[in-house]
């Protein structure tokens, strides 16, 4: 959900909408000189009064098409990112977060275990995850609602979780775009998004309002299924939809 990714708030979402419709109205005016320069141009190399193309503008309708695509793209993630609707209830939101804090890792896991890890990637998806999820955020006020005498555990449990998702965000972070990874970066990255996810699952257990936890899960289920109807595939082929990820939910109920 792309506005949960941006972390936006209401005044910020408000100057992110002024900001876009002025690069809205750019890019209109761009494509419409680019289509009346070329409406020019075919008039004058119609009439012989060019003896050559004009190389320096080189546009064909494919160029203008493609600028129209892009303006239209434009203004549907702004629709997409304006119909984020939060849960209701904090903790069930909260929930929702941390269980999507655990699928990002299995996406990360894939990443690290191609033959050259895309790193760019990976930096721009964990930023995304940092930024949005805030998992020591989440941590922190579910822990209000688990009873006092699994507190120290369940703190515990979560905040482990906490420490090994940010070892894992600052490795990739201090790799360079388009560096390998050796087995043992790799096998130390896996390891750290493990026990993210592991911890993670340990924390929730100690919810008493299974409910909640059972909501929240089966609100990330339902928006993956709603991606995998709308999903194009002429858009990416790793992202998750073909080959989706099994969430790590469903993996501990197999065990």
């Amino acid at each position: 959900n792309l506005l949960s990714l941006l972390d936006l708030s209401h005044k910020e979402l408000f100057t992110f909408d002024v900001y876009l419709n002025l690069l809205l109205v750019i890019m209109s005016t761009l494509l419409f000189f680019l289509f009346f320069s070329h409406l020019l141009y075919s008039w004058a190399f119609s009439h012989e009064k060019l003896s050559s193309p004009m190389k320096i503008l080189d546009i064909s309708r494919r160029d203008v098409l493609a600028g129209t695509a892009a303006l239209i793209t434009a203004g549907s993630i702004f629709n997409t990112a304006a119909a984020y609707d939060p849960d209701p209830d904090p903790v069930r939101e909260s929930l929702y977060l941390l269980s999507r804090v655990q699928e990002a890792t299995c996406l990360q896991e894939r990443y690290i275990k191609k033959k050259l890890p895309p790193i760019q990637k990976m930096k721009l998806t964990l930023k995304l995850v940092d930024r949005s999820y805030r998992i020591q955020d989440q941590i922190n006020y579910v822990s209000k609602f688990i009873p006092p005498a699994d507190i120290v555990q369940a703190t515990q449990a979560g905040n482990e979780a906490a420490d090994a998702l940010q070892d894992a965000i600052d490795f990739v972070m201090a790799s360079k775009n388009g560096d390998s990874l050796s087995n043992e970066q790799k096998e130390f990255l896996l390891k750290s998004l493990s026990e993210t996810r592991e911890k993670l699952l340990i924390f929730v257990d100690y919810l008493p309002d299974r409910d909640k936890l059972l909501a929240a899960r089966a609100r990330v289920e339902e928006e993956n299924k709603l991606n995998i109807d709308e999903f194009d595939a002429d858009l990416a082929n790793d992202a998750g939809i073909y080959d989706p990820i099994e969430l790590p939910w469903k993996t501990k109920a197999k065990k």
